[in-house]
């Protein structure tokens, strides 16, 4: 009985967890960088579990918040003019299940296979990407 209750707790946290990140990414495209990074601090104490591989992350988004680093306009410009619809899933796949679930899966993985998975992968239909982006993770 008590696993049960400690399933659904851990269970309606995630919930709410994802809500409060849904509602944060989406104040993105209207709230100054100040006012994000203030944000990110509301979403990290929502967040499931204190998790290292999280604060690592959420202190790098705080960084590139607070030297207005490239990556911060491009995200709000993809976040601004995505239907909807389209702008709920990509943060529920890239940000949300990456931040809330993926940190514990990567993690479990590095033991089990030795080694850190990469956070995404970068298809590239032309072949013409030259992995040479101001902000491209392989640099």
């Amino acid at each position: 009985m008590k696993k049960k209750i400690s399933v659904l707790r851990n269970k309606i946290k995630s919930f709410f967890a994802e809500q409060a990140l849904s509602l944060t990414f989406s104040f993105l495209s209207r709230v100054s960088n100040k006012g994000f990074i203030k944000l990110t601090y509301i979403a990290e104490k929502v967040l499931t579990r204190d998790d290292p591989i999280i604060k690592v992350a959420m202190n790098e988004i705080r960084r590139y918040f607070s030297q207005n680093h490239p990556c911060v306009e491009l995200t709000r410009r993809i976040l601004r003019g995505l239907n909807p619809r389209c702008r709920k899933a990509l943060i529920k796949a890239f940000f949300i299940k990456s931040t809330l679930k993926g940190a514990s899966q990567c993690r479990e993985y590095a033991d089990k296979e030795g080694f850190i998975p990469p956070f995404f992968l970068v298809l590239s239909p032309t072949m013409r990407c030259n992995l040479n982006c101001v902000g491209c993770s392989t640099r």
